[in-house]
């Protein structure tokens, strides 16, 4: 951070643009004028690093006390201080409480997928995430696989209050070096009512893991590859993006676009599937 605001000096000073500080002088000659400069960076990233500290140090003590410090509150719950000068905690919302269990017997009772709960969830007209004073552009009244998804595998619905520490050198995530997953500490149990038990969630988590395959999912960009048209294509009946998937057999697969909000909700656009060595000859020759 340093290099980089010296480095942004330098170009000033290059271009001939004179720059000074607020609130104090510099003095005119040149080498002490750069001692200066450096001194008074280093003292000002020490400082930045004081407070994310000591911010981060807070933010922990509050979250171990069962206090939500983490912006806008998980869908299903609302935010309520026990005093006005404390901070909020998470409370079931009464208005959606009823809706995350009925995804939660979806999940449990009929065992169905995420999509399968989205679409039936579309179809009961119940009301997807949504952050509030924001419109979605398309399908705002639909819910989608990683709505379901975020739900199921989030610590949050198992009554803790999460936690997940940063390398202080890098200021990125912990990582678990045996699995490559975020470490997850929780700093606080039973902090909020719970829509499932810590056993359930990490049942849940054990079963996506174990259904994940290594190497089954194609990269997009070589998947776009197949399709030509794909950046410039919209689906006619919803206005999504249209994206390649591949069909067909191992040894005679064929590759067709497909409507994207169709892909991850029925319910949300009639949709298509067009073969892309139909329609990309088709459009160049037109």
């Amino acid at each position: 951070r340093q290099l980089t605001q010296l480095q942004a000096l330098h170009e000033l000073e290059q271009a001939g643009i004179e720059a000074a500080p607020v609130g104090e002088s510099w003095p005119d000659n040149g080498k002490m004028r750069k001692i200066i400069q450096s001194i008074t960076g280093v003292m000002d990233e020490l400082y930045s690093d004081n407070l994310s500290e000591d911010v981060n140090r807070g933010m922990r003590h509050q979250a171990s006390r069962g206090y939500w410090v983490f912006g806008l509150p998980p869908y299903g719950y609302l935010l309520a201080k026990d005093k006005p000068e404390d901070s909020p905690r998470l409370q079931p919302d009464p208005a959606m409480w009823p809706h995350l269990e009925r995804l939660l017997e979806m999940r449990l009772v009929d065992c169905d997928g995420d999509r399968k709960i989205a679409e039936r969830l579309t179809l009961e007209r119940i009301p997807p995430p949504s952050r509030p004073g924001i419109k979605r552009a398309r399908h705002a009244h639909t819910w989608r696989p990683k709505h379901v998804r975020n739900v199921l595998t989030n610590p949050v619905y198992a009554g803790v209050i999460p936690w997940r520490p940063k390398d202080p050198k890098t200021s990125k995530r912990t990582r678990d070096p045996e699995t490559g997953e975020d470490v997850v500490e929780f700093l606080c149990q039973d902090a909020h009512a719970a829509l499932f038990t810590i056993e359930q969630w990490r049942a849940e988590l054990a079963r996506r893991k174990k259904r994940t395959r290594s190497g089954t999912r194609r990269n997009p960009m070589r998947a776009s590859d197949h399709g030509l048209f794909t950046p410039w294509l919209r689906c006619g009946t919803c206005g999504s993006h249209v994206s390649v998937s591949n069909g067909g057999s191992p040894t005679k697969p064929y590759w067709y676009y497909y409507c994207a909000a169709n892909k991850e909700n029925r319910e949300a656009c009639e949709g298509i599937s067009v073969r892309t060595d139909l329609l990309d000859p088709f459009v160049l020759q037109s």
